[in-house]
């Protein structure tokens, strides 16, 4: 059975909401650079990076397991310090790879 076809937007109804989001993510990205070093501390923001910030969850590339373990003992304070600089952070997601510095 087909399903019904959904009535398509205009793109001028829906293109300053996509453009706020937009820009939205992008300070809050901006924002978590800023104050990266500064929530995890010098030697700690060396061994991570932010990578993205998505529905509250903040993911986290960690370049070894010390510093993946690390940042999973600094989780909740972490979330503390990044609500109280505006970040709508929930949870932090943490993946191993490979940290550009």
């Amino acid at each position: 059975m087909k399903r019904p076809r959904a009535e398509a937007t205009p793109l001028g109804d829906i293109l300053p909401q996509v453009l706020q989001h937009a820009q939205t993510t992008r300070a809050a990205a901006q924002a978590l650079q800023r104050h990266w070093e500064r929530a995890v501390g010098r030697t700690l923001a060396k061994r991570t990076r932010p990578v993205s910030l998505r529905r509250g969850v903040l993911y986290v590339r960690t370049d070894e397991p010390g510093a993946s373990f690390a940042l999973s003992l600094e989780k909740p304070a972490l979330v503390r310090a990044l609500k109280k600089a505006g970040l709508e952070v929930e949870e932090i997601a943490v993946l191993a790879g490979e940290v550009p510095g």
